[in-house]
């Protein structure tokens, strides 16, 4: 979990994991929306565990949580927690797109 933490305390300021799971289960995600389920590729376990990707609003800001259950740890693992990126889909835009208003090409 390094790089989450990493991450997480750069964007986030949450610099242990206690305090990102503290962050999470107190609802610290505002308004999440559900990107995607995606088979988590680089994975050595096989099957591969499946990813569910969320972005969130925290403040002014958006955030993004990839997260999965490992059958080989027998426990959930947080693969990331950070400030989403610039050029990436928008809160917004993506639930308008998961209700069906827009379509992929725009």
């Amino acid at each position: 979990m390094g790089w989450v933490v990493q991450s997480a305390g750069r964007d986030f300021s949450l610099w242990t994991q206690k305090e990102i799971l503290q962050f999470i289960v107190s609802g610290g995600l505002q308004n999440p929306v559900f990107i995607h389920s995606k088979e988590f590729v680089r994975s050595v376990e096989i099957p591969a565990p499946i990813c569910d990707r969320y972005r969130f609003e925290f403040g002014f800001d958006e955030g993004y949580l990839s997260y999965f259950f490992s059958n080989g740890q027998s426990k959930w693992v947080i693969k990331s927690l950070h400030r989403a990126d610039e050029g990436s889909e928008t809160t917004f835009r993506l639930a308008f797109r998961n209700a069906v208003y827009l379509t992929e090409e725009g």
